[in-house]
């Protein structure tokens, strides 16, 4: 794979990194700002929900750059959805065994 190709998904990569933070920062900070008497959660979860996702997959693709040398591709990448216990196990999977 040309180093150009591995620059880009690298520069994907940190900008996803961006995005998973901001909206985890925006989550929380939703939560904060909602009174006693709110009841819409929907959105802070979604937003998190959203970040922590983001932030997993992201991990699990530096995994696969470490251990593989490369990013995995659209074929080679587990298809977990939006299954965040999936993500999880998966993360404690590699790092507990």
């Amino acid at each position: 794979m040309s180093s150009n190709t591995e620059i880009l998904k690298q520069a994907a990569l940190n900008d996803e990194l961006r995005n998973s933070h901001s909206l985890i920062e925006r989550g929380f900070g939703e939560l904060q700002e909602m009174g006693f008497g709110d009841e819409f959660y929907h959105l802070p979860h979604q937003l998190l929900a959203s970040g922590f996702e983001r932030i997993m997959k992201c991990f699990l693709c530096a995994y696969n750059f470490e251990t593989q040398g490369e990013y995995p591709d659209e074929k080679s990448m587990p298809k977990y959805g939006h299954d965040l216990i999936k993500l999880k196990d998966r993360i404690v999977d590699i790092y507990i065994g």
